[in-house]
């Protein structure tokens, strides 16, 4: 059977598909900053709890405070690419949500138990005992089990040769483990929030700092030395992730793509000038050259999502005239954003008054 008889008819977009993909772009980028800061700064939090005991893990303990509020914003600002991503390749995304859709579904308990056990651990930390360490632990294993299955299917999608194998396996669980990218990307993605979580423990005591926190100048070098040590392990699993790679996709970010090639160059530079920055103890600097990396590696994904699809494009449906849905749906999205925000200043108003 020819996997392109597998490939479900594009559906026509109610508006241009370059509107769709900044969305998408923009979107995901504040989602993974978000979620690399609750699964980086989890890795963190539960290394502390392991390796020293509750009286000298106060920079930390009080970040944890932070990651459940973190988690549910992260959830939330998640569904928009994946919405972006369902009109733009939904005839690949839904085909390899279904076939894996056991541990697709599975998602929802598993970032709810997740966000439980950040929640009990940041709020009953002294009464738990040496309980907490299992509490972290297992909120860590049920985050990084989510990312697994996250990775499992953006790359099965990608190659619907591998579809096929639902034919021997038909149970909804299959996993896209027979692919060499898998594991490389994977980890390239978990070192990386190690690093952003890093970033985020320090700039949280920045501005405890303002404050007058006792503990604020140890909490900023605990992130910083976080940061550096896992952008240095990202850097090697990342030159695995594109040897990992098919020739011609690698060749992309080697000159066969301008704008692959950029990206990549840009890439390199903003990592340099955050480890430089880390190293020089400016925390907003190396913030700002982070984010403007993870940005950058987001068009890089997406360049690379763009590479493996070209083999299986389908001519694009007529757009629909009617263009009110994403209208709503912009509208919905700033109103949405206004009241998280609102949210979030009374959330931070209490806390002083606190």
């Amino acid at each position: 059977m020819e996997p392109a008889s597998l490939i479900p008819l594009a559906e026509a977009m109610p508006g241009p598909a370059w509107w769709f993909e900044i969305l998408l772009l923009l979107t995901f980028v504040l989602h993974l900053l978000l979620m690399n800061t609750v699964l980086g700064g989890t890795v963190i939090v539960a290394v502390h709890a392991l390796r020293k005991p509750a009286s000298e893990q106060g920079p930390v303990r009080d970040f944890a405070t932070r990651l459940p509020t973190a988690l549910a914003l992260a959830i939330n600002l998640g569904v928009p690419p994946l919405l972006f991503v369902q009109v733009l390749y939904g005839n690949f995304f839904y085909t390899s949500s279904v076939i894996m859709a056991l541990w697709w579904l599975g998602i929802v308990g598993l970032v709810m138990l997740a966000y439980y056990g950040l929640y009990i651990f940041a709020i009953n930390h002294d009464e738990l005992g040496t309980r907490r360490i299992a509490v972290i632990v297992l909120a860590l294993l049920l985050l990084v089990a989510t990312s697994f299955v996250f990775s499992n299917n953006m790359t099965l999608m990608l190659q619907p040769e591998r579809w096929l194998a639902w034919f021997e396996r038909r149970d909804g669980a299959l996993l896209n483990l027979g692919d060499p990218t898998l594991i490389p990307r994977w980890l390239h993605m978990l070192v990386g929030s190690i690093a952003i979580g890093g970033l985020a423990l320090s700039l949280f005591h920045v501005r405890r700092a303002s404050w007058g926190a006792p503990d604020a100048a140890e909490g900023i070098e605990t992130g910083l030395r976080w940061f550096s040590h896992a952008t240095y392990a990202q850097i090697a699993l990342g030159i695995w992730f594109l040897m990992a790679l098919p020739r011609d996709l690698m060749l992309r970010f080697m000159g066969g793509d301008t704008l692959a090639t950029a990206a990549f160059i840009l890439g390199l530079i903003g990592t340099a000038l955050a480890l430089l920055a880390a190293r020089a103890r400016s925390v907003a600097l190396a913030v700002g050259a982070a984010v403007g990396t993870v940005t950058v590696m987001a068009v890089m994904r997406a360049s690379l999502r763009e590479g493996y699809l070209a083999p299986w494009a389908q001519p694009q449906p007529v757009n629909f005239v009617e263009t009110s849905p994403l209208v709503l749906f912009l509208a919905s999205a700033v109103c949405g954003v206004a009241a998280i925000i609102w949210m979030l200043r009374l959330m931070r108003s209490s806390r002083k008054g606190a």
